[in-house]
């Protein structure tokens, strides 16, 4: 017999057993709560975007509902957009109690006091900041490092390459174990790598000790760079998400414009090992941080630890949903590993939006090279050219706040369309983003010149960097509204090739900036990137007929549409089932109220056939005052049947007697 495992997940989607599941149904879920006694309710909510239909199942309903073994799924993400799907698995143990959270249960994260929420996201946000800073920062002292170790700067900048291309490739295979065992373990454990890792950077004998360490420190940082958003989707609803991730993402930019600007200062005034002592120092501040503050956020590991202790209580079975559908770890990493690959070479959307906000990514990074190569013709100092980066940090508080004019014409884009608007209303500020990045670059690449003042350059960096902000934010809210329960795939795919151009453009910056000159290597990128910019005006207006074409974006429609004839006849199934119910309690109320009238119209016609023998036996007596009254026995019969039918009839209500 299968069994009915329902509940609703928080965070970013768990896909890694979707191949296991015949009838996935997206986009409606079913939520039984937990009581205080740990057993599941009779209700079963189901709601809509934009809709506040809701269906109750009584404990009947939930027997019928049993036979379909259902559970949710929502998407990820993001932040953004949420998709929750009703698929059809078997339980592992059909005598098991499945729970979930009660409606206003304080233990749901998405419940926390807004105190906690923050605090936890602000230590998570430190943690990214701390593996940004680190990431712009190092290549601040290749040339001593490189004299000092008896190499070059280009294989000094390769242990950036290794640093990046793990952060590219350790989340494919570290996504799940978080859902094995829950965020905190996985944030702590890379933390505490993340700092002890600096130390053999520090005290580095030759170039090998330093690419060997920052592989590892790279896997370690992974999780500030693709676990942070998770943490953010455990805890706040989608409608409130916007902000908060505009301040994790505000914080990866304003760490890597302040990271090559402090390190310049470092090492012109100190050492290149100083940079990485104190990196060091800075993220012995964020583990300990983590470590005092830090709390599991995953509703789906709390709800399994909770089924665990109410076992152990009650003596009896508990579970929760995520207890059935996770599959072995071989899978779930294979699935982690395969679909974001596929996604990157056969779906158009995913494609065409990775390699934008790759390209431009690798640019920032291009920067932290050719910035000191431009600026040199003005004479300044290391730290003075340092100083330019902090446009990054600048272009990213610029566009954090141009990006709530994008989250009001959302809004009203939502007002327009019911409350479901198209995922294109997200790429509206990410299109005027698109003309002015490369503008931005076009106009640094010809104005970093001694006869012309360094403002002008510098407006031009300010100017990319702008623009580049919302460009990066909606490629989340984009691609997870577009693939809802896919989405972590898409966001993988894209995150995959944007750190993987991140690390290999830095290797051939310095020989393309000297063999032409840097404002030629400048117009170059300025134009690959116009030339990619035409993608968000594309989505906007063809987007549509793209998603048809997409197999996952079809596959989610055609899951939609399953969902709807799903409702539609459970609608129709309960609402003859409340017709049977009422039929029933009529004609008991009827048939104990015509027990309960024919019991009084017994009493009250025996009673008045007694006071009219009485009468007859009075009169019949000869004396008394009272008028003479004679009845016969039938005539004391029929008058009692008189009576009865008139109470019947509602004339009985009335008092009567016998004269």
């Amino acid at each position: 017999m299968k069994s009915c495992n329902l509940s609703v997940k928080s965070g970013i989607s768990n896909e890694q057993n979707d191949q296991h599941r015949p009838l996935p149904l997206v986009g409606l879920p079913l939520n039984p709560r937990l009581t205080r006694h740990g057993s599941v309710s009779n209700s079963v909510g189901r709601s809509r975007r934009g809709t506040g239909d809701s269906i109750t199942l009584a404990p009947l309903d939930l027997s019928h509902q049993a036979s379909r073994a259902s559970q949710t799924r929502p998407p990820s993400p993001h932040y953004p957009a949420s998709a929750l799907a009703l698929t059809q698995t078997k339980s592992m143990d059909p005598g098991a109690i499945y729970i979930d959270w009660e409606l206003n249960d304080p233990s749901n994260p998405f419940n926390w006091p807004t105190y906690r929420k923050w605090t936890l996201v602000i230590v998570c946000f430190l943690f990214t900041a701390c593996t940004a800073f680190n990431g712009t920062g190092y290549p601040a002292g290749s040339d001593d490092a490189a004299r000092e170790l008896h190499s070059t700067a280009e294989v000094y900048l390769v242990g950036n390459t290794t640093y990046l291309l793990a952060i590219s490739f350790t989340p494919l295979v570290l996504a799940p174990l978080s859902e094995v065992y829950g965020r905190t373990p996985i944030y702590l454990v890379a933390s505490f790598v993340f700092m002890v890792t600096f130390i053999p950077q520090a005290l580095a004998p030759n170039m090998a000790a330093i690419l060997i360490s920052r592989w590892f420190q790279g896997m370690a940082a992974s999780v500030g760079n693709s676990m942070v958003a998770g943490s953010v989707s455990d805890m706040f609803h989608a409608s409130e998400r916007g902000f908060p991730m505009g301040l994790y993402a505000l914080s990866v930019y304003i760490a890597q414009g302040v990271g090559p600007t402090a390190s310049a200062f470092t090492t012109s005034q100190r050492s290149w090992r100083v940079i990485l002592w104190w990196n060091g120092a800075v993220a012995l501040f964020a583990f300990a941080m983590m470590a005092l503050l830090l709390k599991e956020t995953r509703g789906p590991v709390l709800l399994s630890q909770r089924a665990k202790r109410l076992t152990e209580e009650t003596g009896k079975l508990h579970r929760c949903r995520a207890d059935d559908e996770r599959s072995s770890f071989p899978v779930m990493v294979k699935t982690s590993l395969v679909r974001p690959i596929e996604y990157l070479f056969t779906e158009p959307v995913v494609t065409s939006f990775a390699l934008w906000i790759g390209f431009l990514w690798g640019i920032v990074f291009i920067c932290l090279e050719s910035v000191p190569i431009a600026f040199s013709v003005y004479g300044w100092s290391v730290g003075q050219k340092g100083l330019v980066l902090l446009c990054t940090a600048v272009g990213g508080l610029i566009g954090f706040a141009v990006n709530f004019y994008q989250e009001k014409l959302y809004a009203r884009a939502c007002q327009r369309h019911d409350g479901k608007p198209p995922p294109e209303a997200r790429l509206y500020s990410a299109c005027a983003g698109a003309v002015f990045a490369p503008v931005g670059l076009y106009i640094f690449a010809w104005t970093a010149r001694s006869d012309i003042h360094p403002v002008a350059p510098i407006l031009g960096l300010l100017i990319f960097n702008t623009a580049l902000f919302p460009i990066y934010l909606a490629v989340f809210s984009y691609l997870a509204d577009v693939y809802e329960r896919y989405a972590s795939s898409a966001l993988a795919a894209q995150s995959f090739l944007r750190n993987t151009l991140a690390a290999t453009f830095p290797l051939f910056s310095r020989q393309m900036y000297s063999s032409v000159s840097p404002p030629v290597a400048s117009t170059i990128l300025a134009s690959i990137g116009a030339l990619l910019g035409v993608v968000p005006f594309i989505l906007l207006y063809y987007g549509e007929a793209i998603r048809k074409r997409s197999r996952a974006a079809v596959a989610l429609e055609r899951e939609e549409r399953e969902a709807e004839e799903f409702y539609r006849r459970e609608e129709e199934k309960l609402e003859r089932r409340r017709q049977r119910e009422a039929s029933k309690s009529t004609v008991g109320g009827v048939g104990g109220g015509c027990e309960k009238l024919g019991s009084n119209l017994e009493n009250r016609s025996g009673k008045q056939i007694k006071e009219g023998e009485e009468a007859l036996v009075g009169g019949g007596g000869g004396g008394g005052g009272g008028r003479r009254t004679s009845f016969t026995r039938d005539q004391l019969d029929s008058k009692a049947k008189r009576v009865e039918r008139q109470m019947i009839s509602g004339d009985g209500l009335r008092s009567t007697s016998i004269a």
